[in-house]
Parts: structure tokens; C-alpha cells; sequence
């Protein structure tokens, strides 16, 4: 996938800037995609090989999740692979850190405890749970249904907090590109 998104998306934008130029045969859409934005529909932002959608609206996790899904089809709550695309969404969002001001944000993990177990962590996309940042002592013990959102500023990246559908906050939404 990263492959087609070089050749489709950087290629042309780095032969355009070393050259001056644009190589004929290459198509119009992909010519478009030179701007901040990257190769993302409007108002989307590119990080690696996924467009990112701020929403500002504050709503529940599973109303952010059901907006995210109404965008495009294959979209939902962004999943977190990494620190850098933990901290690209944090100030893609614009550095929210007070979740009781409502000044925090839904990311796409949920997991659904299991008596006494905590039961796994998942993502809205069901793509791998490989990496995770929850602040100390921020993994709280909510019985049913909890939920993954930015909590607070710590050792130079955001952390996580788990919480209860109740709450609303902002939230992102991410796509793959194709």
C-alpha cells in the first residue's frame, strides 16, 4: 500500500520539485494531489498512508464512530500504530489536554470487560492493537464498555485515558488511502 502511495503521490511531487516540471502521462487526480492536504480529499489531512478528519463537533464515542463511518466508506475512529502518529493527531487537533472541559479527543479504542477480566483492547478499524499510551494510573477499571481518548500532556507525547460512552469529546477520524 505504501509503495502505490509513492509512486501515485510523492513521485510526481518530487520530480515536479526537482525538475520544474510536471511528467506527461501522469494524470490529472494525481497532479491535484500536490497541496497541504496531500493526496486527502479537502479538509482531510495526510499522515504515511492515511487521510485524517478533525471533528470539533463534542458527541459520545459510538456517535463520533457512526459520523467517522458516514464520511467514506472504510473510515472510522483513528487507530494509533505509533508515538509519531500519536502526536501528528494531537496537534492535528489542535494540542487539546483538559478532558473535563470537554478539550480531549475520541481515538477508535474500545474493549468490552469480561466480569472480572478487562477483556483486549481493539480498534474501531480492527486493525492490529500494536502500540498504546495510556497515562499512570489512567487505565481505569470500568465496568462494561470503555473507551480510548487523549487525557493529558506527559514526557513529550499526549497520553490515553479510558472512559465511559457518557462523556463527549471531539474526535478524528482516519482513512486509508487506496
Amino acid at each position: 500500500m505504501v509503495r502505490r502511495w509513492l509512486s501515485r503521490c510523492l513521485g510526481p511531487f518530487l520530480a515536479t520539485l526537482l525538475v520544474g516540471t510536471t511528467i506527461s502521462g501522469v494524470s490529472s487526480s494525481t497532479q491535484s494531489c500536490l497541496c497541504a492536504q496531500g493526496c486527502c480529499p479537502t479538509n482531510w489531512y495526510q499522515y504515511r498512508d492515511s487521510c485524517y478528519y478533525p471533528m470539533t463537533a463534542t458527541k459520545s464515542w459510538e456517535k463520533a464512530e457512526a459520523d467517522c463511518m458516514d464520511l467514506m466508506r472504510g473510515t472510522h475512529l483513528a487507530s494509533v500504530h505509533s508515538a509519531e502518529e500519536n502526536n501528528f493527531i494531537y496537534y492535528l487537533m489542535g494540542m487539546p489536554n483538559d478532558y473535563q472541559n470537554k478539550k480531549a479527543y475520541w481515538l477508535g479504542g474500545h474493549h468490552k470487560s469480561q466480569g472480572q477480566s478487562q477483556g483486549s483492547w481493539r480498534w474501531a478499524d480492527n486493525s492490529e492493537w500494536d502500540y498504546e499510551n495510556f497515562g499512570i494510573g489512567k487505565l481505569d477499571r470500568i465496568t462494561g464498555e470503555s473507551y480510548v481518548a487523549s487525557w493529558q500532556f506527559e514526557k513529550d507525547s499526549i497520553t490515553w485515558a479510558n472512559h465511559s460512552n457518557s462523556l463527549e469529546f471531539m474526535s478524528i477520524c482516519k482513512h486509508p488511502l487506496d
